[in-house]
């Protein structure tokens, strides 16, 4: 990202108090943990296209650097919050649509994260059916589009870990919700559960 981006970026501090996120944890199997928004995305701003052709236009390496870039404010602004962060869990992509796509922009938006913070990358969670894309449909819709979807394997790994999700966009929370869920349903026991987004919409 070249500085003028840097400057202008429309960020959030931090807030997730309108983005879905604390919904989204409420149900969990563990007290809701860290959870930070870089930026607000604007359908019609550059910096959503950064975060759309990251993840739809064949470059992993652009989300693995906006994670980093994200990862460099979060330990500037919150650096007792990240220390406490054990392991950094991408939100799953099924199978069939990685091998379509070439890569999950979660897991490299997570693994710039990492490449920062040095917080390790978990891969308990798991898309265990497809989806219907979530664009355009309400919240209800949403939860139910992706209801089942994800599993969580090993669920002893995550004892008494505090966990942070991660993903590109936070629109709803609907997608962070079943990953909650999954989790719960695994009978993990995690110490608690945060979220990582880039952005969230207006």
């Amino acid at each position: 990202m070249c500085t003028e981006c840097l400057i202008t970026l429309p960020r959030l501090s931090g807030h997730t108090a309108d983005t879905g996120i604390g919904e989204a944890l409420s149900n969990g199997p563990a007290p809701p943990g860290f959870s930070a928004v870089w930026f607000r995305y604007k359908r019609d701003s550059p910096f959503a296209e950064l975060v759309r052709s990251a993840k739809y236009g064949n470059r992993p390496r652009q989300a693995r650097m906006l994670g980093r870039a994200f990862a460099r404010e979060l330990i500037a602004d919150y650096p007792a919050a990240i220390e406490k962060v054990d392991v950094l869990m991408p939100v799953p992509m099924h199978w069939f649509k990685q091998i379509r796509r070439g890569y999950n922009q979660s897991h490299e938006i997570a693994a710039g994260i990492s490449d920062i913070t040095g917080i390790p990358i978990g891969d308990n969670l798991v898309a265990v059916s497809p989806h219907a894309s979530q664009t355009h449909r309400s919240r209800q819709k949403r939860l139910t589009n992706v209801q089942g979807t994800v599993a969580c394997r090993l669920p002893a790994e995550l004892h008494d870990l505090d966990i942070c999700l991660v993903d590109d966009i936070v629109t709803t929370g609907a997608t962070l919700s079943e990953c909650v869920l999954a989790i719960g349903r695994a009978g993990a026991r995690p110490a608690s559960i945060g979220a990582l987004a880039l952005g969230a919409p207006e």
